[in-house]
């Protein structure tokens, strides 16, 4: 009797070939695989180009608030290292947390902007003390992980920072403070009303973190603390608003506040400003009346 199976290894493979089972499964595993590797492609390429700022602040809503962040540290600072939005807005732990959160807000805002009344940027201002608590509430929860991206506090060195900068990062090493506490406005200005609502839904005039970091900060003023003598005596110096401007710039950077957009405030615009600006703490929390009209009127003569 004759032995009728293929012999060698190249017969073997026409015979398992010529199966029609075979032929259909590799059909499928090459096409799936194909597209597979343009799904992949696809996707990335989504993400990395709806990463970018450009694509985000392509809505006309975005006018000014683009023009506000372009006057931020994190535009234009003195080493060159500039935070785009997703940097900020989207999480990076994970690439199916990122995923997901892109299709929420992607539908989220292709709602409000369609049908959720955000049409115009008068509109979207009229929203922005509710976006920033919800912005700030987020922070909080996930203890400012996206600052923490690339400012990794195992890289600080206190002693090369501010007095008050050391107390406030001290609250946050012991775990007692976060980022968003003290930064709130560093990108964008902090929208009338956005704090005093912040401070309702916590139920105290500031949070239980901001509390400690300000305890931290012994060599600050509170506020609501008494006048410093430049309100008091009509013989001291007048204040040095270039001088001071440098305090500010020693958290926000060379421009993060905004000059442009600061300077073109009313004074009474500008005082309110900085009064919200003061129950966050820090630096601002001890300056005068007269020393914060100094600041204002050299922010005018830039």
């Amino acid at each position: 009797m004759s032995d009728q199976s293929p012999r060698g290894p190249l017969a073997r493979l026409k015979a398992l070939w010529a199966r029609p089972t075979v032929r259909l499964g590799t059909v499928l595993f090459i096409g799936g695989a194909a597209l597979g590797l343009v799904g992949a492609g696809g996707t990335a390429t989504m993400v990395q180009h709806t990463n970018k700022t450009e694509f985000c602040v392509a809505c006309h809503v975005y006018d000014d608030f683009y023009e506000e962040y372009k006057g931020s540290v994190h535009h234009t600072n003195a080493t060159g290292n500039r935070a785009e939005c997703a940097d900020c807005h989207i999480p990076h732990d994970n690439w199916i947390n990122m995923m997901v959160h892109k299709a929420r807000s992607g539908l989220k805002d292709a709602a409000a902007y369609t049908v959720g009344g955000i049409n115009t940027p008068e509109e979207f201002e009229e929203r922005r003390a509710v976006l920033a608590k919800e912005v700030w509430a987020r922070y909080e929860r996930e203890n400012s992980m996206r600052c923490r991206r690339c400012h990794e506090t195992e890289a600080w060195d206190l002693t090369a920072q501010s007095q008050a900068a050391q107390g406030a990062h001290q609250a946050v090493l012991s775990g007692n403070a976060t980022c968003i506490d003290c930064h709130k406005g560093i990108a964008h200005s902090i929208p009338e009303g956005a704090l005093a609502a912040y401070q309702d839904a916590a139920g105290e005039p500031v949070s239980a973190q901001l509390a400690s970091a300000r305890l931290a900060m012994s060599d600050k003023t509170e506020p609501g603390a008494a006048p410093q003598a430049n309100d008091a005596d009509p013989a001291a110096p007048a204040p040095d608003g270039a001088k001071l401007f440098e305090s500010c710039t020693s958290c926000h950077g060379k421009f993060a506040p905004g000059p442009k957009t600061m300077a073109a405030l009313s004074p009474e615009a500008f005082m309110s400003r900085i009064e919200t600006h003061m129950n966050t703490g820090g630096t601002v929390a001890s300056l005068s009346e007269a020393e914060i009209k100094a600041i204002h009127e050299y922010l005018k003569s830039l």
